[in-house]
């Protein structure tokens, strides 16, 4: 991540955990996440998967369109929101 964000000069970010999550060695400035964004709209499938607002769901009944639920409605959710600070919600 670290040399992918240079690339992209983003030159304030040092990522220290492979999910870049929780890290007090861990820092990006604003400028710098609007690069790295930036770079993730560019990417055709990462807008088409980011704007998905729904879902074909292969329930019971076959295919339906369904809305997807909010994140804190997931099941299995990877993160949680402590203190205004994402982390992973097997470390909090």
């Amino acid at each position: 991540m670290n040399e992918h964000a240079r690339h992209l000069g983003a030159l304030q970010t040092r990522a220290v955990t492979p999910s870049g999550l929780a890290d007090p060695r861990q820092f990006n400035s604003a400028y710098d996440l609007t690069r790295i964004a930036r770079a993730c709209f560019a990417d055709p499938a990462f807008r088409r998967y980011a704007l998905t607002e729904r879902s074909p769901d292969p329930g019971p009944a076959g295919p339906t369109r369904q809305g997807l639920p909010d994140p804190p409605e997931l099941p299995g959710r990877l993160v949680e929101l402590v203190d205004g600070e994402m982390r992973d919600a097997a470390l909090v």
